[in-house]
């Protein structure tokens, strides 16, 4: 069999060795082409956990804000009534109510507890999504 060189020159027969060197390349290049392929859908793959990921993250910053927009209010909260009890202890019995200090001290505590619980939740509940979408 007669096979013509891509090069130009004379045509010959192609000797054994280089059939089987020419089968052997391109049994390996589609070899190649088959793990080309795996990893082009591996990649597919991670842009789709990628975009999952990315709203997973919007959707806790979302989170975050509406908390902090709560904390904020919480807070001016906490300070108007510390203020309202204040002027109340110092119309009542000024500072020898040393009791109710003590539960104001608790109550804010309790508060500041409570946020940080919100905030905390929120955090572990953000990295769960991301370990079941790398998954």
């Amino acid at each position: 069999m007669l096979q013509k060189r891509k090069e130009e020159g004379p045509e010959r027969e192609m000797y054994q060795e280089e059939k089987d060197k020419l089968e052997e390349w391109k049994r390996v290049e589609a070899e190649q082409n088959d793990k080309l392929k795996d990893i082009h859908v591996g990649v597919k793959q991670m842009k789709v956990n990628a975009k999952e990921i990315g709203k997973a993250i919007d959707a806790t910053a979302k989170n975050i804000d509406k908390t902090s927009a709560m904390a904020g209010k919480t807070e001016k909260n906490i300070e108007k009534s510390n203020k309202q009890l204040k002027e109340i202890l110092d119309k009542v019995g000024g500072a020898s109510n040393f009791c109710v200090d003590i539960i104001l001290i608790c109550v804010c505590l309790g508060l500041i507890a409570v946020l940080y619980n919100l905030i905390k939740n929120s955090t572990s509940s953000t990295e769960e999504v991301k370990k079941r979408l790398l998954m």
